[in-house]
């Protein structure tokens, strides 16, 4: 199983299936903050909803497709981080994110996208990762820019929340900026 210690207790761990029920808590504990960014959130009714996410995650890891990891803090499922469209042969992939509220604003997910950053231009090859998210999710973009993201633009009507069409700022990073960024202290 794929794991990823972060450290102060942050864990990035590949879903298991005894993870349904925890996770769908935590999906249902944060609707209101999910429900404004995530398309998928309707088709998150129950556990076995969450169950199946994860045997589907687990087969597109298994496939190389992309690499969905939850984010554990304590023993508990905080979130989820990983590298979708992953795209190995490009060397590039996107990352997708979310934590719930009781654990935002401790710097959580910033540790965690840099040790999933760090694992992706050293162990996946990457050469380019970026970042899409709402031009309102400010919190997201901020955390873009946190881990030395630079902007590269909009893309209008880039994704559908219910009736809303939602414009994603682009961010990017390239290798040889996180290799320098990497030499500077914090």
């Amino acid at each position: 199983m794929m794991q990823i210690e972060v450290g102060e207790g942050i864990v990035l761990r590949e879903p298991c299936e005894d993870d349904a029920e925890r996770l769908f808590a935590l999906i249902d504990d944060n609707r209101a903050l999910l429900g404004q960014w995530m398309p998928w959130l309707d088709q998150m009714r129950d556990s076995a909803d969450s169950l199946t996410y994860i045997r589907f995650s687990q087969e597109g890891n298994r496939e190389g497709r992309f690499l969905n990891l939850l984010v554990w803090v304590d023993d508990e499922p905080a979130g989820v981080l990983c590298f979708f469209a992953l795209e190995p042969t490009q060397r590039r992939s996107e990352i997708g994110y979310w934590l719930g509220t009781r654990w935002q604003g401790r710097g959580i997910m910033r540790r965690a996208c840099q040790a999933l950053i760090a694992f992706g231009f050293n162990a996946l090859n990457l050469y380019r990762i970026q970042i899409a998210c709402a031009v309102d999710n400010l919190p997201s973009r901020a955390l873009a820019e946190r881990l030395g993201f630079s902007f590269e633009g909009v893309l209008q009507g880039r994704e559908w929340i219910g009736a809303r069409v939602l414009d994603h700022a682009i961010y990017g990073l390239l290798l040889p900026t996180w290799r320098a960024q990497a030499r500077q202290p914090d």
